[in-house]
């Protein structure tokens, strides 16, 4: 069940997170003016050992920043437990391969569950670092993407080999 103060808590500190993202002085970008937004569709635990929430359908939402060479981002989504988690998300410019139509992307982020603050992320506050690989096809105004992050261990929520988030993206 998600709690209302916890879902504010958690929508403050990521918040937060996105200001600091969107201050940093390589920025050209302004926090309440969002360039795009954004749907995830899906994610998958590759080789888990615990049973993961996951799968096909609305996962998430997010606004995106596009601030010169970093696309920053700030979403809410269903996490991997079932409940609600916020993050934000640095993607870093991207090499266009083909006819620039695709590209790849080095993307780093931190996400927060402040459901599983307390029970199975003690050692964190909650919180979960992420680094990993975007590759995006362009579509004109709107792109998919898919996003790989590698192995995650621990001994309190078990472990995957890798971590495969979906979505597509448009500006507006």
């Amino acid at each position: 069940m998600i709690r209302p103060l916890c879902v504010l808590r958690a929508m403050w500190r990521a918040l937060g997170l996105a200001t600091g993202l969107a201050a940093s002085p390589a920025a050209a970008c302004t926090l309440m003016a969002p360039d795009g937004g954004a749907v995830i569709l899906g994610t998958h635990h590759v080789n888990a050992t615990d049973d993961f929430d996951e799968g096909l359908g609305l996962r998430g939402l997010t606004l995106n920043w596009d601030c010169q060479s970093v696309e920053t981002s700030f979403a809410v989504f269903r996490n991997s437990f079932g409940n609600l988690g916020t993050g934000v998300s640095a993607r870093f410019t991207d090499w266009r391969l083909g006819n620039d139509t695709l590209s790849l992307s080095p993307v780093v982020g931190l996400n927060w569950y402040p459901e599983e603050e307390t029970a199975r992320l003690r050692r964190s506050n909650g919180f979960f670092p992420l680094a990993g690989v975007q590759t995006t096809l362009d579509l004109g105004r709107s792109d998919l993407w898919l996003s790989w992050y590698p192995a995650y261990k621990s001994k309190d929520v078990g472990s995957f080999d890798s971590l495969l988030v979906a979505g597509i993206s448009w500006d507006w």
